[in-house]
């Protein structure tokens, strides 16, 4: 039977070790979110620079801003999503129809948003 299954590299090498964390200390988090606050994408040579400021690999610094961009849009559209829903509420209890033209323009301009059909069609799903 063995014959007729072969191993291959991949199922006879052994297993990776796992990588440690990387823990990265609150003075260290400071000084990355001051730079974030400048720039959200950082230059390589920016990366590097602040790797060495900090002690830390410059992939770790690159990952950083990576995860703070995420969570920058993570933020931004629940908050978003939660003023959506509050609107639409609105809408519903005062009897306004979403297909007001209007109404879905102003709420677009407020929330800083491009397409009005996204907002009507956003606006429906939040119902």
């Amino acid at each position: 039977m063995d014959d007729q299954h072969p191993t291959t590299a991949a199922t006879s090498a052994p297993p990776r070790p796992r990588l440690v964390r990387t823990r990265i200390a609150p003075w260290q988090t400071e000084t990355l979110e001051a730079v974030y606050e400048t720039t959200t994408l950082p230059s390589r040579a920016v990366r590097q620079a602040l790797g060495a400021r900090l002690g830390m690999a410059p992939r770790v610094v690159t990952v950083w801003f990576q995860n703070r961009r995420q969570r920058t849009r993570s933020l931004s559209s629940s908050v978003t999503e939660r003023l959506l829903r509050s609107f639409a509420q609105h809408c519903r209890d005062a009897g306004e129809s979403l297909d007001d033209i209007e109404t879905c323009s102003s709420i677009t301009v407020i929330l800083g948003l491009d397409d009005v059909e996204a907002v009507r069609a956003r606006l429906r799903f939040a119902l």
